[in-house]
Order: C-alpha cells, then sequence, then structure tokens
C-alpha cells in the first residue's frame, strides 16, 4: 500500500496576498474604530453638553430662589412708611403717656387705696411690656433683613399689630376715665362729708 503526501506549501505570492488581505481588513477595523470613536465622542459630548445644562439650569433655579429669599427680606418703602405704620407708632406714644399719668394719677391722689395703685401699676407695667414686644416686631417687619416675609404677609402682620394698639389704646383709655371717675367720686363724697361735718359742727 502507497500512501502519498500532498504537501503544500505557501508560496511567496500566496503569503502576500494573504498579508495585503490581513492589512485591508485591519484598515476596515481602524476604519470602523474610527467611526464608532467618533460617535463615542459625540455621545460623550452630548452628555457633558446635557450635564452642563442641568447645572446651568440647577445653579439658575438656585439664582432664582436667592433672589427670591433676598426679595422677601427688602422691605417695600411703601410697607415701611404707611399711615398705619404710623398710626401704630403714635397710639403706642399714647398709650404710653396714658400709662404715666394713670401711674402718677394714683401716687398723687390722697384717697387711693394702696391696693388700688399696686393693681394699676402692675396693669401699666404689663401693658408697657406688650407696647414694647408689639413694637420690636413692627421693627422687625418694617426693617430691611429681619423677616423673609413677602408684602401680603407683611401687611397682614401690621394689620393685626394695628388691631391690638387700637385694642390696647382703647383698654387704656377706658382705664384711666374709669380711675377719673372713681377718684372724682370719691373725692366729691370727701368733700360732702366734710361739708356734712362742718354743718354738723356748727
Amino acid at each position: 500500500m502507497v500512501v502519498s503526501h500532498l504537501a503544500h506549501g505557501q508560496t511567496f505570492a500566496e503569503w502576500f496576498k494573504q498579508k495585503k488581505t490581513q492589512k485591508k481588513y485591519l484598515a476596515q477595523q481602524i476604519g470602523l474604530l474610527q467611526v464608532y470613536l467618533g460617535a463615542l465622542k459625540k455621545g460623550y459630548n452630548i452628555v457633558d453638553g446635557g450635564l452642563t445644562t442641568i447645572r446651568n439650569i440647577k445653579n439658575g433655579e438656585f439664582g432664582l430662589h436667592d433672589v427670591f429669599y433676598t426679595s422677601l427680606k427688602k422691605v417695600n418703602p411703601a410697607i415701611g412708611g404707611s399711615v398705619k405704620v404710623a398710626a401704630i407708632l403714635s397710639c403706642h406714644q399714647e398709650i404710653k403717656n396714658t400709662c404715666h399719668a394713670l401711674v402718677r394719677a394714683a401716687n398723687d391722689a390722697a384717697l387711693s387705696l394702696v391696693h388700688e395703685n399696686e393693681w394699676l401699676q402692675s396693669i401699666c407695667i404689663d401693658v408697657l411690656a406688650d407696647l414694647s414686644n408689639d413694637r420690636q416686631q413692627l421693627m422687625a417687619i418694617v426693617t430691611d433683613g429681619k423677616l423673609e416675609m413677602t408684602n401680603d404677609e407683611r401687611l397682614r402682620q401690621i394689620d393685626q399689630l394695628y388691631l391690638r394698639t387700637k385694642r390696647l389704646y382703647q383698654f387704656c383709655q377706658s382705664l384711666l376715665t374709669d380711675y377719673s371717675e372713681l377718684h372724682h367720686n370719691r373725692l366729691r363724697e370727701h368733700l360732702e362729708n366734710e361739708y356734712l361735718q362742718l354743718q354738723i359742727e356748727k
């Protein structure tokens, strides 16, 4: 039995042809990789641009928030100089004057009772403390940088302070009137008693 082996050797022409095919294939691969790299760069640029846009929007939104909150700390001049603010401050002065007048009248009155004087002084101390708190609150409302409030919120607070001040003013005026009447009646009664005493002694 005879076995024949066929040996195929690669010729230079085939070898060069194979190298040429391999180079062509590698050139195609490089071309495809360059296309892929270009697409990848575009994708990265789009993502980076998107992130920059998002960052700008976010920063812009924070900027708007800063502007908004800063504006809340600014007081509109029309609010600070409003008629109600002036009326509150004027009423505060009147209430102070009334309280001081009450305490002076109680101390000067020969016919007033000790417990009445103490009660009157205690009332006046409480009223003046309320007045001081209200004044501080009003100053905070109408001073830049103190409170973060919208104009509407500031106006509502001023309205509440105005009503409270009016009630306090009316209370003090009523107290002064009542005390004056009480003192006047006591004085009249005292004078009438003295007159009767003099008539009896005659």
